[in-house]
């Protein structure tokens, strides 16, 4: 699946921009780091990207085996 190749790498192409345009920098300004913990902002904001592109991605190979139980949808399933 090359989804799985190609996510990630964007996930990291991602998170190295923000960083370099200074997101990381930006959260300490603002006050987010303790909020934060040890993780930063821009691999934060990566993983979100990360799952935002994944989970259409899984709904779609799901589908594609077109198992009744995953591509039915929930309004079908009251009936």
């Amino acid at each position: 699946m090359v989804a799985a190749i190609a996510v990630p790498i964007l996930q990291q192409i991602l998170t190295n921009l923000l960083a370099a345009i200074g997101a990381d920098r930006l959260s300490e300004r603002m006050g987010l780091a303790p909020a934060l913990g040890e993780q930063r902002l821009s691999g934060l904001l990566g993983l979100v990207v990360y799952a935002l592109i994944l989970i259409p991605v899984l709904i779609a190979a799901l589908n594609a085996l077109a198992l009744e139980a995953i591509t039915r949808t929930r309004h079908e399933r009251r009936r």
